[in-house]
């Protein structure tokens, strides 16, 4: 299937869907470990009382930065009267996957929330992965065998994840803790 606006170094690839939804992880060889399985990394916002997940309802415009490989995405959502730009970026030399958000609220409303769910599918295999939260780093970990992934973030100059779930996935038509997120709210299941 056909991805939009790619990130790389050689060894590590991101995609994005037409919904600017990351899609494929690919390490530590290109073409090889989908890290993702092509599951969906849904990315969302709540604004008083609303919540929307990014996707091709919103305007969205996914492009590269001018002679880079860096993303430029814009994305609005009328309805919840905000704007999100966004970058992304994996680093030339280190493995690492970088994003950068600037949400921006068109309307007197108060209490932005940004939402991300992610389903790491470790070396392309759907069992025995592990996530938790890590409350020193205050960052979600993922797992298995040989291969870890760190999820963090910074926010007004705080480093940390905010609101965190981990869960089981695809087990019993389940459809994973992405969810929790539609009411504005984690749980912290650890």
């Amino acid at each position: 299937m056909p991805r939009d606006i790619p990130i790389g170094n050689g060894k590590f690839l991101i995609t994005f869907d037409q919904d600017y939804c990351l899609r494929d992880i690919y390490y530590p060889s290109v073409g090889k470990e989908n890290h993702t399985g092509g599951h969906k990394f849904r990315f969302g916002i709540w604004v008083e009382g609303q919540f929307d997940w990014v996707k091709q309802d919103w305007e969205l415009h996914l492009e590269y930065a001018r002679e880079t490989l860096i993303t430029q995405v814009s994305a609005s959502n009328e309805r919840l009267a905000a704007t999100l730009q966004c970058q992304d970026l994996v680093d030339y030399r280190e493995n690492i996957y970088i994003k950068k958000i600037i949400l921006k609220n068109l309307s007197p409303k108060a209490g932005n929330f940004v939402f991300f769910s992610i389903m790491i599918i470790t070396s392309g295999i759907p069992r025995r992965d592990t996530a938790y939260y890590d409350p020193q780093e205050k960052a979600i970990i993922h797992y298995k065998e040989i291969r870890y992934f760190l999820m963090s973030g910074i926010r007004n100059g705080l480093q940390g994840i905010d609101q965190y779930a981990t869960g089981i996935k695809e087990f019993h038509g389940l459809e994973g803790c992405w969810k929790d997120a539609e009411d504005g709210w984690l749980e912290g299941n650890p």
